[in-house]
């Protein structure tokens, strides 16, 4: 049984089919050929039948408005029930802006220094690194400067669990196997997204701080915006009640169920901190109003050190400068999402789907991103509901 488990997860990830997959279509933004429009029911209908996915949902709200949303589809292929607005779905790498946070959150309360270096914190545990990454700070990670590769393949690393109640070993495990990589270009000045940055900066958080990851997300980020819905792994689990069910097509066009429980249905636990939140479209939009409107969640020049790239290019800390404000896009190859704070038009939006064929669904998934920042919420009677949690 362990033999053929780890056959199958080898192949699924070196061929970067899944589980573990590297947004790194967000070094490039989904230019998708579609003219957006204001988005409505009808529209929203439309985009996800062009693509036969199994569902689609979008939101937005404006700073003065309110929260709006639209849900095409279903739970499950060959299923009857039908995506909600208060269902939580899977959202990949966009849970980098959350870790970024909460290190932010972590730095304020005193609880570490965004200087805190790799070397300083891990070295003790980890004395075999590269002495190249032994300075590398906080800010080097979140903002993929840190000269680490983009993904590490090392059968120690593919083959751990996929549901731990506590992971801080086995992200030390990541760390350790990143860590002794060979760098690619020089710190700060090479920019490679790097899903093992965000692990080691959650190692990090866990060895100075001695809680988990999770412990500390709850504590500081998900419980002072009241992001009940927010959790860990896929949708489901545990009393979540039914929810959205990811699907995969990583070897043909098929689209496959992956329930929650069954196999994979996402990345091994020790890369949470990388991109293994799920959420509510509600719970979402509260944490981008969050970083829209700068909120006392944290001090003005914490939101100005997260929003700005501190080394240049358009990576800051968990974020893409993009469309005239902060994005980020997110998957696990069975879930594909995009998130926007429109600065300019004092937004937040999302759009997320429960279909991994990447290609196909990533340009309609985006159309409807940039169709909800159309909308007018004045025209809110013209099929957008308003959101609201059970």
């Amino acid at each position: 049984m362990l033999g053929a488990g780890v056959a199958v997860g080898a192949v699924a990830l070196v061929a970067g089919a899944a589980p573990l997959v590297s947004e790194r279509r967000g070094d490039k933004q989904p230019a998708a050929d579609l003219q957006p429009v204001a988005l409505t029911q009808v529209e929203l209908d439309r985009l996800r039948s062009s693509i036969g996915a199994p569902a689609l949902a979008a939101a937005v709200q404006a700073e003065a408005g309110p929260m709006l949303g639209w849900v095409s589809g279903v739970r499950m292929r060959g299923a009857p029930d039908q995506v909600t607005v208060n269902d939580r779905w899977h959202v990949g790498s966009i849970t980098k802006s959350m870790t970024a946070t909460l290190v932010a959150r972590c730095v304020e309360a005193g609880l570490v220094t965004w200087d805190d270096t790799i070397g300083d914190v891990l070295g003790e545990h980890l004395p075999e690194i590269e002495e190249a990454y032994r300075d590398a700070s906080f800010v080097h990670l979140l903002s993929h400067r840190a000269g680490l590769q983009t993904d590490v393949m090392d059968l120690g690393v593919i083959t751990l669990p996929f549901r731990e109640a506590d992971a801080r070993e086995s992200r030390l495990v990541v760390a350790r196997h990143a860590l002794r990589q060979t760098p690619v270009g020089p710190r700060e000045e090479t920019f490679t997204y790097s899903q093992s940055g965000y692990v080691i900066a959650a190692a990090m958080l866990e060895t100075k701080i001695g809680r988990s990851w999770e412990e500390l997300m709850r504590q500081h980020v998900f419980a002072p915006l009241d992001m009940q819905s927010a959790g860990f792994g896929p949708p489901g689990l545990g009393d979540e009640g039914e929810q959205p069910v990811g699907h995969a097509s990583w070897i043909t066009q098929s689209i496959t169920p992956r329930p929650p429980g069954e196999g994979l249905a996402d990345i091994p636990a020790a890369w949470a901190p990388a991109g293994a939140v799920h959420v509510a479209m509600t719970d979402l939009l509260k944490f981008l109003n969050a970083h829209r409107d700068c909120t006392p969640l944290l001090a003005p020049e914490t939101w100005e050190k997260l929003h700005a790239p501190p080394f240049g290019g358009d990576y800051a800390l968990g974020w893409y400068l993009r469309n005239g404000g902060l994005w980020h896009n997110g998957t696990n190859s069975m879930w594909y999402a995009e998130v926007l704070v429109d600065t300019a038009q004092r937004k937040s939006v999302v759009a997320v789907c429960n279909d991994g064929r990447l290609e196909t669904v990533t340009p309609i998934v985006h159309a409807a991103l940039m169709s909800a920042v159309l909308h007018d919420s004045v025209h809110a009677d013209q099929g957008a509901p308003l959101l609201e949690r059970s």
